[in-house]
């Protein structure tokens, strides 16, 4: 019979793989944003992008605060002095 640290060590999940999987979601994010530096950006003008990222802005920063304060229950007014 197998001993308990041996059969622990069996379900570790494997350091590469699961490293791999955790980058993918920022990989993908960086490759879209600059996707559409290189291609948007340029097509539509400097101030339409900068209201895009601007906009991008505001977005992140309402999830955030959704994930804080509706899901976790949590009050948090350092988001106001981020705005």
């Amino acid at each position: 019979m197998k001993r308990l640290a041996d059969r622990i060590a069996d379900h570790r999940p494997k350091l590469v793989p699961t490293l791999l999987w955790a980058l993918l979601p920022l990989v993908v994010g960086l490759a879209v944003a600059f996707a559409l530096q290189a291609v948007v950006a340029p097509a539509i003008g400097p101030f339409f992008a900068k209201m895009m990222l601007d906009i991008g802005i505001a977005i992140v920063l309402a999830v955030s605060l959704n994930i804080v304060n509706g899901f976790a229950g949590q009050f948090s007014i350092g988001h106001g002095g981020s705005c």
